[in-house]
């Protein structure tokens, strides 16, 4: 289905999710790093729910400013932008340094 959207397809995308995908079966399958598993296969995702809701905005813009919806995209982009730093940098880096050493 994403790959109907043009950004979808760009070859970046596509090896990005390729070797997530396949860096996640290897974990699972050899067992490798179980107790990172949560914190990547999982914690690091909880932004990607606000990011699904704060792009929607792009598809289904506001009709009216100031609306309910208009008010819960910008919310959604808030706490999207908050929960990436959280995780996505600074859990990140707390998580792989540790990785890295084992």
């Amino acid at each position: 289905v994403s790959l109907t959207i043009p950004e979808h397809r760009q070859a970046v995308f596509i090896v990005h999710h390729v070797l997530a995908g396949l860096t996640a079966f290897y974990a699972l399958e050899y067992q490798m790093v179980a107790y990172y598993s949560i914190f990547y296969g999982g914690c690091s995702e909880v932004s990607s729910i606000f990011l699904v809701w704060a792009d929607a905005g792009q598809f289904f813009p506001p009709a009216i400013e100031g609306s309910a919806y208009g008010t819960c995209l910008l919310v959604c982009q808030v706490l999207f932008a908050i929960t990436f730093f959280v995780y996505r940098v600074y859990g990140w880096i707390r998580h792989s340094i540790p990785l890295w050493k084992d």
